[in-house]
Protein backbone atom coordinates (compact mmCIF):
# COMPACT_ATOMS: atom_id res chain seq x y z
CA UNK A 1 0.00 0.00 0.00
CA UNK A 2 1.27 3.65 -0.36
CA UNK A 3 2.62 4.83 2.61
CA UNK A 4 0.84 7.98 2.23
CA UNK A 5 -2.12 6.48 2.93
CA UNK A 6 -0.94 5.09 6.22
CA UNK A 7 1.10 8.60 7.01
CA UNK A 8 0.11 8.24 11.26
CA UNK A 9 0.11 12.44 11.39
CA UNK A 10 -2.38 12.30 8.82
CA UNK A 11 -4.18 10.02 10.57
CA UNK A 12 -3.85 11.35 13.86
CA UNK A 13 -4.79 15.07 12.45
CA UNK A 14 -7.98 13.50 11.11
CA UNK A 15 -8.91 11.28 14.19
CA UNK A 16 -8.64 14.62 16.11
CA UNK A 17 -11.24 16.32 13.60
CA UNK A 18 -13.55 13.36 12.88
CA UNK A 19 -12.92 10.66 15.13
CA UNK A 20 -13.12 7.59 13.07
CA UNK A 21 -15.42 9.07 10.37
CA UNK A 22 -13.05 9.23 7.43
CA UNK A 23 -11.28 7.27 4.83
CA UNK A 24 -8.26 7.91 2.95
CA UNK A 25 -8.65 7.44 -1.05
CA UNK A 26 -6.25 6.18 -3.10
CA UNK A 27 -6.67 6.82 -7.03
CA UNK A 28 -4.91 5.22 -9.92
CA UNK A 29 -5.18 4.34 -13.51
CA UNK A 30 -8.42 6.16 -13.30
CA UNK A 31 -9.86 3.82 -10.41
CA UNK A 32 -9.93 3.68 -6.28
CA UNK A 33 -7.19 1.08 -6.13
CA UNK A 34 -5.94 1.41 -2.18
CA UNK A 35 -7.63 2.98 0.61
CA UNK A 36 -7.79 2.97 4.90
CA UNK A 37 -11.34 2.31 6.47
CA UNK A 38 -11.13 3.23 9.79
CA UNK A 39 -14.59 1.42 10.64
CA UNK A 40 -14.89 -0.80 7.77
CA UNK A 41 -18.31 -2.23 8.50
CA UNK A 42 -19.67 1.49 9.05
CA UNK A 43 -23.04 1.07 6.29
CA UNK A 44 -22.32 4.95 5.83
CA UNK A 45 -18.29 4.25 4.83
CA UNK A 46 -19.93 0.89 2.69
CA UNK A 47 -22.34 3.08 1.04
CA UNK A 48 -19.83 5.71 -0.12
CA UNK A 49 -17.04 3.18 -1.30
CA UNK A 50 -19.64 1.54 -3.28
CA UNK A 51 -21.17 4.91 -4.83
CA UNK A 52 -17.27 5.89 -5.53
CA UNK A 53 -17.14 2.55 -7.44
CA UNK A 54 -20.45 3.17 -9.87
CA UNK A 55 -19.41 6.54 -10.13
CA UNK A 56 -15.45 5.79 -11.79
CA UNK A 57 -17.12 3.50 -14.46
CA UNK A 58 -18.40 7.20 -15.84
CA UNK A 59 -14.92 8.16 -17.19
CA UNK A 60 -11.41 7.51 -16.20
CA UNK A 61 -10.88 9.47 -12.82
CA UNK A 62 -6.86 11.38 -12.45
CA UNK A 63 -4.58 9.75 -9.92
CA UNK A 64 -4.44 10.88 -6.70
CA UNK A 65 -5.20 10.89 -3.33
CA UNK A 66 -8.14 12.44 -1.44
CA UNK A 67 -9.97 12.33 2.04
CA UNK A 68 -13.47 11.05 2.13
CA UNK A 69 -15.17 12.84 5.38
CA UNK A 70 -17.98 10.66 6.80
CA UNK A 71 -19.56 13.29 9.42
CA UNK A 72 -22.69 15.02 8.99
CA UNK A 73 -20.69 18.48 9.21
CA UNK A 74 -17.41 19.96 7.32
CA UNK A 75 -13.88 19.27 8.77
CA UNK A 76 -11.34 21.37 7.17
CA UNK A 77 -12.01 25.15 8.28
CA UNK A 78 -9.90 27.65 5.83
CA UNK A 79 -7.85 28.69 8.45
CA UNK A 80 -6.81 25.69 9.03
CA UNK A 81 -6.09 24.48 5.44
CA UNK A 82 -2.20 23.62 6.51
CA UNK A 83 -3.54 20.78 8.68
CA UNK A 84 -4.16 18.40 5.55
CA UNK A 85 -1.67 17.73 2.90
CA UNK A 86 -5.04 16.03 0.74
CA UNK A 87 -8.42 17.69 -0.29
CA UNK A 88 -11.63 17.00 1.65
CA UNK A 89 -15.05 15.59 0.38
CA UNK A 90 -17.78 16.04 2.91
CA UNK A 91 -21.43 15.43 2.34
CA UNK A 92 -22.02 19.13 3.44
CA UNK A 93 -19.30 22.20 3.28
CA UNK A 94 -20.47 25.91 4.02
CA UNK A 95 -18.58 29.52 3.38
CA UNK A 96 -15.80 28.91 6.42
CA UNK A 97 -14.80 25.27 5.10
CA UNK A 98 -12.58 23.48 2.23
CA UNK A 99 -14.26 20.71 1.93
CA UNK A 100 -16.06 19.74 -1.63
CA UNK A 101 -19.50 18.72 -1.28
CA UNK A 102 -20.46 15.52 -3.06
CA UNK A 103 -23.38 12.89 -3.51
CA UNK A 104 -23.90 11.44 0.13
CA UNK A 105 -24.17 7.67 1.29
CA UNK A 106 -28.37 7.88 0.84
CA UNK A 107 -27.75 7.71 -2.67
CA UNK A 108 -26.53 4.09 -2.08
CA UNK A 109 -28.57 3.06 1.07
CA UNK A 110 -29.61 4.22 4.90
CA UNK A 111 -29.79 0.92 6.47
CA UNK A 112 -30.77 2.13 9.96
CA UNK A 113 -33.93 4.40 8.62
CA UNK A 114 -34.63 1.41 6.84
CA UNK A 115 -33.42 2.41 3.78
CA UNK A 116 -31.85 -1.07 2.39
CA UNK A 117 -31.65 0.26 -1.08
CA UNK A 118 -31.97 3.48 -2.29
CA UNK A 119 -32.57 2.73 -5.71
CA UNK A 120 -35.82 0.33 -4.74
CA UNK A 121 -37.29 3.41 -2.81
CA UNK A 122 -36.32 5.61 -5.27
CA UNK A 123 -38.65 3.32 -7.89
CA UNK A 124 -40.96 3.55 -5.58
CA UNK A 125 -41.74 6.93 -4.96
CA UNK A 126 -41.48 7.23 -8.94
CA UNK A 127 -44.41 5.00 -8.88
CA UNK A 128 -46.63 7.48 -7.12
CA UNK A 129 -49.28 9.28 -8.81
CA UNK A 130 -49.14 12.94 -8.16
CA UNK A 131 -52.79 12.70 -8.42
CA UNK A 132 -53.14 11.20 -5.12
CA UNK A 133 -52.81 14.91 -3.45
CA UNK A 134 -56.10 15.20 -2.43
CA UNK A 135 -56.15 11.82 -0.96
CA UNK A 136 -53.29 12.84 0.98
CA UNK A 137 -54.04 14.35 4.94
CA UNK A 138 -53.61 17.95 5.63
CA UNK A 139 -50.96 18.14 7.89
CA UNK A 140 -47.47 19.37 8.07
CA UNK A 141 -45.19 15.71 8.98
CA UNK A 142 -41.77 15.88 10.65
CA UNK A 143 -39.96 12.75 11.67
CA UNK A 144 -36.40 12.64 13.55
CA UNK A 145 -34.91 13.14 17.19
CA UNK A 146 -34.36 15.33 19.61
CA UNK A 147 -30.89 16.36 18.48
CA UNK A 148 -30.30 20.10 19.39
CA UNK A 149 -32.34 23.05 19.96
CA UNK A 150 -33.91 23.97 17.03
CA UNK A 151 -35.68 20.73 16.78
CA UNK A 152 -36.29 20.71 20.59
CA UNK A 153 -38.20 24.25 20.45
CA UNK A 154 -40.03 23.14 17.29
CA UNK A 155 -41.43 20.49 19.34
CA UNK A 156 -42.45 22.27 22.20
CA UNK A 157 -44.60 24.56 20.63
CA UNK A 158 -46.29 22.54 18.14
CA UNK A 159 -46.87 19.21 19.09
CA UNK A 160 -50.13 20.37 20.62
CA UNK A 161 -51.11 21.86 17.02
CA UNK A 162 -53.56 19.45 15.24
CA UNK A 163 -52.31 20.73 11.74
CA UNK A 164 -49.12 19.09 12.73
CA UNK A 165 -48.11 15.29 12.90
CA UNK A 166 -44.57 14.65 14.82
CA UNK A 167 -43.16 11.38 15.12
CA UNK A 168 -40.33 11.35 17.59
CA UNK A 169 -37.92 8.68 17.60
CA UNK A 170 -37.12 6.92 20.47
CA UNK A 171 -34.04 6.83 22.03
CA UNK A 172 -32.94 10.18 20.99
CA UNK A 173 -31.61 13.20 22.95
CA UNK A 174 -34.08 14.67 26.18
CA UNK A 175 -34.11 17.69 24.88
CA UNK A 176 -37.12 18.85 25.46
CA UNK A 177 -40.29 17.97 28.27
CA UNK A 178 -43.54 16.91 25.51
CA UNK A 179 -45.35 14.43 26.00
CA UNK A 180 -44.80 13.71 21.80
CA UNK A 181 -44.88 9.42 21.34
CA UNK A 182 -41.93 8.43 21.01
CA UNK A 183 -42.01 5.46 18.23
CA UNK A 184 -39.16 2.45 18.44
CA UNK A 185 -37.46 3.28 15.18
CA UNK A 186 -37.61 5.24 12.23
CA UNK A 187 -41.15 5.35 10.55
CA UNK A 188 -41.36 3.73 7.09
CA UNK A 189 -40.18 6.49 4.64
CA UNK A 190 -43.04 5.73 2.18
CA UNK A 191 -44.93 7.02 5.26
CA UNK A 192 -44.42 10.31 4.57
CA UNK A 193 -46.32 10.14 1.16
CA UNK A 194 -49.73 10.52 3.22
CA UNK A 195 -48.87 14.10 3.82
CA UNK A 196 -49.43 17.00 2.16
CA UNK A 197 -46.99 19.22 3.82
CA UNK A 198 -43.06 17.74 4.97
CA UNK A 199 -40.68 19.58 7.13
CA UNK A 200 -37.04 19.37 7.02
CA UNK A 201 -35.39 20.01 10.48
CA UNK A 202 -31.63 19.39 9.98
CA UNK A 203 -29.74 17.87 13.02
CA UNK A 204 -26.40 17.95 13.96
CA UNK A 205 -25.14 18.75 10.59
CA UNK A 206 -26.69 18.61 7.40
CA UNK A 207 -30.11 17.61 6.17
CA UNK A 208 -29.85 14.09 4.36
CA UNK A 209 -33.55 13.63 4.44
CA UNK A 210 -34.36 16.79 2.36
CA UNK A 211 -33.73 14.80 -1.28
CA UNK A 212 -35.80 12.02 -0.23
CA UNK A 213 -38.77 14.52 0.78
CA UNK A 214 -38.66 16.36 -2.37
CA UNK A 215 -39.06 12.73 -4.06
CA UNK A 216 -42.56 12.16 -2.45
CA UNK A 217 -44.69 14.55 -3.98
CA UNK A 218 -44.97 16.47 -0.84
CA UNK A 219 -44.36 20.57 0.05
CA UNK A 220 -41.18 20.96 1.35
CA UNK A 221 -40.74 23.51 4.31
CA UNK A 222 -37.30 23.90 5.29
CA UNK A 223 -35.58 25.61 8.59
CA UNK A 224 -31.90 26.73 8.00
CA UNK A 225 -28.81 24.56 10.25
CA UNK A 226 -28.40 26.73 13.34
CA UNK A 227 -24.94 27.02 12.27
CA UNK A 228 -25.78 28.42 9.00
CA UNK A 229 -27.57 27.04 6.02
CA UNK A 230 -24.79 24.12 5.03
CA UNK A 231 -24.19 23.65 1.65
CA UNK A 232 -24.38 20.32 0.64
CA UNK A 233 -24.38 19.28 -2.98
CA UNK A 234 -28.41 18.48 -3.39
CA UNK A 235 -28.90 21.83 -2.59
CA UNK A 236 -29.37 23.04 -6.22
CA UNK A 237 -32.80 22.55 -5.95
CA UNK A 238 -34.47 25.89 -7.48
CA UNK A 239 -35.16 28.17 -4.07
CA UNK A 240 -38.72 28.60 -5.77
CA UNK A 241 -39.76 24.96 -5.37
CA UNK A 242 -40.08 24.65 -1.69
CA UNK A 243 -40.04 27.08 1.82
CA UNK A 244 -37.47 28.16 3.39
CA UNK A 245 -38.48 29.68 7.43
CA UNK A 246 -35.59 31.60 9.47
CA UNK A 247 -36.98 30.86 12.45
CA UNK A 248 -39.22 28.28 14.28
CA UNK A 249 -42.01 31.31 15.18
CA UNK A 250 -42.38 31.82 11.27
CA UNK A 251 -43.67 28.40 11.28
CA UNK A 252 -47.72 29.40 12.48
CA UNK A 253 -47.66 32.10 9.44
CA UNK A 254 -46.71 29.02 7.48
CA UNK A 255 -49.22 26.98 8.61
CA UNK A 256 -52.32 29.47 8.60
CA UNK A 257 -51.78 29.84 4.74
CA UNK A 258 -52.32 26.20 4.12
CA UNK A 259 -55.72 26.64 3.14
CA UNK A 260 -55.59 29.63 0.80
CA UNK A 261 -52.62 28.61 -1.08
CA UNK A 262 -52.96 25.24 -1.15
CA UNK A 263 -53.28 25.14 -5.04
CA UNK A 264 -49.91 26.88 -5.28
CA UNK A 265 -48.14 24.64 -3.03
CA UNK A 266 -49.35 21.45 -4.52
CA UNK A 267 -47.92 23.10 -8.04
CA UNK A 268 -44.56 24.29 -6.29
CA UNK A 269 -44.68 20.40 -4.69
CA UNK A 270 -45.36 18.68 -7.87
CA UNK A 271 -42.16 20.56 -10.22
CA UNK A 272 -40.27 19.89 -6.98
CA UNK A 273 -40.76 16.55 -7.51
CA UNK A 274 -40.38 15.91 -11.08
CA UNK A 275 -36.98 18.24 -10.87
CA UNK A 276 -35.59 15.63 -7.76
CA UNK A 277 -36.68 12.43 -9.92
CA UNK A 278 -34.28 13.60 -12.71
CA UNK A 279 -31.40 14.87 -10.62
CA UNK A 280 -31.45 12.25 -7.94
CA UNK A 281 -31.69 9.57 -10.46
CA UNK A 282 -28.76 7.17 -9.46
CA UNK A 283 -27.15 7.77 -13.04
CA UNK A 284 -27.25 11.38 -12.59
CA UNK A 285 -25.59 10.78 -9.09
CA UNK A 286 -23.07 9.17 -10.61
CA UNK A 287 -22.41 11.69 -13.29
CA UNK A 288 -22.19 14.25 -10.74
CA UNK A 289 -19.99 12.48 -8.23
CA UNK A 290 -17.79 11.57 -11.21
CA UNK A 291 -17.56 15.18 -12.43
CA UNK A 292 -16.35 16.06 -8.46
CA UNK A 293 -13.57 13.80 -7.54
CA UNK A 294 -11.75 14.33 -11.08
CA UNK A 295 -12.14 18.23 -9.97
CA UNK A 296 -11.44 17.44 -6.79
CA UNK A 297 -8.23 15.37 -7.91
CA UNK A 298 -7.15 17.62 -10.62
CA UNK A 299 -7.13 20.27 -7.88
CA UNK A 300 -4.52 18.89 -5.85
CA UNK A 301 -2.00 18.40 -8.35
Amino acid sequence: MDKSLLNPVLHQSLKALCGSQYMVLGFQDGKLKQFVNPKPKAPRHLSSLSLIQQAQGVSKLPDGILILNTSDKPILERRNAHLLPYPVVSYCTSANHLDWAIPDFIFEGWPEAGISSYRDLYERFESVNFAQWEHRLPYLYWSGTATNMLRAACIEQYHHDPRVSLHLIRGSNNLTKSEVPRPIGYAPFDAVSHFKYLLDLPGNGYSGRAKLLLLTGGFLIRLPHQDGLLEYWESSCPVQLYDVLQTVDHLKHALDQFDQREAEFKERARWAMLWARFAFHQRSVYLALNSILTEVLASSK
